[in-house]
């Protein structure tokens, strides 16, 4: 079919239509003003991509504030990650995983829509909102071309306008995540992207992680330090700050594995047994509890549960203790807000929690209780509990969590080579 271009009346600006056989790309018209950074984030089961992606793009508008920037993730959260920043976002289909013997395999999301299905429409439109936004920078959390490959309609597209610059981000201890290590990661890489962010701390795991990504890529990451939305939220007006008295306790939950609701039940009996000692305490959960855990909780004096909201980031810096799970996003919260914290690890194949705690507690032995989901019984839990409460964050060893200050000049950086190659529109 002949290429074909088509104005929708009423509108200053519209898209060009491009039909080849059975392709159909969505091209910049040239009308309008281009996104200067668009920042995608991987969702699915926890919040530590898209609170990275969104920690960035908060950095960005602080040190940039006239760029056009957008956030783009199927998290549902994304709003209450932002808070209250000047961060706006485009909602795309949600993924949805399951993990079964420490495996996470994807299913039906919330749209109806099945795992591969949600690949090809994700696919599709981030294709039409690069073709239509035709950003100068886009930054992308966690593989090159994403979770089910959906990033690539958008790079093809991408390639074909030309004048983007495509930057990887990528977590500190990354564990053995296939869309990272496959020859399609390394060539897509190789073929689209012009740098590599990596948001770690190498006081804490040493050189080795990142010296895996740089030969798996073939290129320099640039270290930016962890990624903590906790520390860029403290720079709003109405940001969360550290409280100088801090009581009760904070418990974070983003999701439900297959040990979650027994570890619910057993924290539940802990915190009975605990009583006065265990001051107020908020429940933080992703996904609501059964309707008998939910009473036992709300029942004992000062205990409170509700969705994950905004309120968390206010929260956790006013507790003197915390519960959360290990992953990235949840231990770098309480690492940002000098929290003591009993962490429970969810057995993983891929091994990356373990690995990262491991790390840590290496390098900062005075605030972080490890515990295994599947083994954390009411006494285990009530023991690390009761000495959770005693412990000083303050005595632990400085970490670099200003990584994403430092991953919105790297992208600045970017954004200035991009527009001087290109031209201003």
């Amino acid at each position: 079919m002949a290429a074909i271009s088509e104005k929708i009346v009423g509108f200053a600006s519209y898209p060009v239509f491009h039909c080849s056989g059975n392709q159909l790309c969505i091209c910049y018209s040239g009308s309008m003003d281009r996104l200067d950074v668009l920042l995608y984030a991987h969702d699915g089961r926890g919040l530590g991509h898209v609170s990275r992606a969104a920690a960035i793009g908060l950095a960005l508008r602080r040190l940039a504030p006239e760029l056009k920037v957008c956030l783009v993730s199927g998290c549902r959260h994304t709003a209450e990650l932002i808070g209250g920043g000047e961060l706006d976002w485009l909602k795309l289909p949600a993924y949805r995983t399951e993990v079964i013997d420490g495996t996470a395999r994807g299913v039906t999301g919330s749209s109806g829509y099945s795992d591969s299905q949600l690949g090809q429409l994700r696919g599709e439109q981030l294709a039409f909102f690069v073709g239509q936004l035709h950003p100068r920078v886009v930054l992308v959390d966690h593989s090159p071309q994403g979770k089910h490959r959906e990033l690539l309609p958008a790079l093809a597209v991408s390639s074909e306008q030309g004048g983007t610059h495509w930057l990887l981000g990528v977590r500190g201890v990354v564990g053995e995540v296939k869309q990272l290590t496959e020859a399609l990661a390394r060539d897509t890489f190789a073929r689209y992207y012009q740098g590599l962010l990596w948001y770690g701390d190498e006081k804490v795991m040493g050189a080795e992680p990142r010296v895996v990504l740089e030969r798996s890529f073939g290129t320099v990451a640039q270290p930016c330090g962890y990624v903590s939305r906790l520390r860029e939220l403290r720079y709003l007006p109405n940001g969360p700050l550290s409280e100088d008295t801090r009581s009760g306790g904070t418990v974070s939950i983003p999701w439900l594995g297959e040990h979650t609701l027994f570890m619910l039940e057993q924290c539940a009996q802990a915190l009975e047994r605990l009583g006065g000692k265990r001051g107020r305490v908020s429940f933080f959960l992703g996904e609501p509890p059964p309707d008998s855990l939910h009473r036992r909780l709300t029942t004992m004096a000062g205990v409170t549960v509700e969705p994950f909201s905004a309120r968390y980031a206010d929260s956790l810096p006013r507790s003197s203790w915390a519960l959360v799970f290990g992953g990235y996003n949840s231990v770098i919260d309480v690492l940002a807000a000098d929290v003591a914290a009993v962490v429970i690890v969810r057995d993983m194949r891929d091994g990356e929690q373990r690995a990262h705690l491991d790390a840590l507690r290496a390098y900062r032995t005075t605030h972080l209780i490890t515990v295994p989901e599947a083994t954390a019984d009411a006494h285990r839990l009530y023991q690390a509990l009761a000495q959770v409460s005693r412990l000083d964050p303050a005595a632990a060893p400085p970490l670099a969590l200003d990584g994403a200050q430092n991953s919105a000049r790297a992208i600045l950086s970017h954004f200035k080579a991009a527009t001087t190659s290109h031209g201003s529109r």
